[in-house]
C-alpha cells in the first residue's frame, strides 16, 4: 500500500542506490582527508596561514578564518585541502619571485 499511495517503488530503489553511492563517496573523501592530514605538517600549514594573512585578498582572508578554525579543531573539509594546496602554490610562487606579482 505504501508504494501505491505514497511513493513509487522505482523511486525507492533509486534513492536506495543513490544512498549507497553517497556512502561510498563519503568513505573515499574521508580516506582522502586522512591521507592529506598524514602528508601535511603544522609548520607548512601555519606558513600558508601567515602568507594569506599578510598578502591574501579580502576573499582569501574570509576563507582563511573558516579554514583556520576547522584546522585547529581537526575538522577540515575536503574543499579546504584544495584551497590549502592552491594557497601553498601561490605562496611558493610569491616567495620565488622577487617582485611578488604572481599573487
Amino acid at each position: 500500500m505504501r508504494n501505491k499511495f505514497f511513493i513509487d517503488k522505482k523511486l525507492v530503489k533509486k534513492i536506495e542506490k543513490d544512498l549507497k553511492k553517497r556512502c561510498s563517496i563519503e568513505e573515499d573523501l574521508n580516506k582522502d582527508l586522512e591521507l592529506f592530514n598524514e602528508e601535511i605538517d603544522d609548520k607548512t600549514v601555519l606558513s600558508i596561514f601567515k602568507y594569506i594573512e599578510d598578502y591574501g585578498n579580502k576573499k582569501q582572508k574570509g576563507y582563511l578564518v573558516e579554514i583556520q578554525s576547522r584546522y585547529e579543531n581537526s575538522t577540515l573539509l575536503i574543499d579546504d585541502t584544495l584551497k590549502l594546496a592552491d594557497w601553498y602554490d601561490k605562496m611558493c610562487n610569491f616567495y620565488n619571485n622577487i617582485d611578488g606579482m604572481d599573487l
